[in-house]
């Protein structure tokens, strides 16, 4: 069932691929050699964005076309990798890559199965008393949260390179877009959100327009300031199920 939920929500973006590309494979693990899932992997240069997902493996891949990009890896839990990285027409096997998990001082007990919970509509990350989200900022949580990709620059946010995703703060739509979006959720704190819902598609209880799907965020009260608050360079999301190394 895992497979099959994630191969849905990422096939409506298969069309994206073109035979002058070249492919980038590899493998996510940790210090005790297990496989790192739902990590978000990211090939971006000056003006191209790729997309992917680590599967239950922990294996990527990422289309793109040629050049040089910046690698970037990130989950929950586990530093940011970041590498360059040349790609041709022929395809590119990186290998194992070890992602480090993130030191803090913080003695708490964190149950790491019930971090991820894949619904049929959703996956839903929970972070309540997580201490490997503290000090990190809404932004820095959105992009390790599976399939949600944030461009600071110009403020686009998306789910699996569909842009027009709306977010919710505590059910409520924030109304603030572009920069001005992002300058928002970069003030909120991690250890002060509760969970993250990642819905790719928009059901009946939201409104019709919404194209990109939703990102609900669940504080665990409301802030201070009682705000609440719409969201290109191209954009391609690669599948992380099937063609690996």
């Amino acid at each position: 069932m895992k497979t099959k939920i994630l191969f849905f929500v990422l096939l409506p973006l298969l069309t994206t691929r073109s035979f002058s590309q070249g492919m980038v494979r590899g493998q996510l693990v940790d210090n005790k050699a297990l496989p790192v899932e739902f990590a978000n992997i990211i090939l971006q240069s000056t003006d191209h964005f790729q997309g992917a997902v680590s599967n239950e493996l922990g294996k990527f891949q990422i289309q793109s076309l040629p050049g040089k990009y910046t690698l970037r890896i990130s989950a929950i839990e586990f530093d940011t990798y970041e590498t360059k990285i040349t790609v041709e027409k022929n395809d590119i096997t990186l290998g194992e890559i070890l992602l480090k998990e993130s030191v803090n001082e913080i003695g708490e007990v964190v149950i790491k199965a019930d971090r991820i919970i894949r619904k049929m509509d959703r996956f839903v990350v929970n972070l309540i008393n997580d201490p490997a989200v503290f000090g990190k900022s809404g932004t820095d949580i959105l992009n390790q949260s599976l399939g949600v990709f944030i461009q600071e620059r110009d403020g686009t946010i998306s789910i699996n390179g569909k842009t027009g995703t709306k977010v919710y703060i505590n059910e409520r739509p924030l109304h603030e877009s572009g920069t001005d979006l992002i300058r928002y959720l970069r003030t909120l704190k991690a250890e002060d959100i509760m969970r993250i819902e990642v819905i790719p598609i928009a059901g009946a209880d939201y409104d019709a327009n919404i194209q990109g799907g939703v990102i609900k965020i669940t504080l665990k009260s409301q802030r201070d300031n009682g705000m609440y608050g719409h969201i290109g360079i191209a954009y391609q999301f690669a599948p992380a199920d099937d063609g690996y190394v």
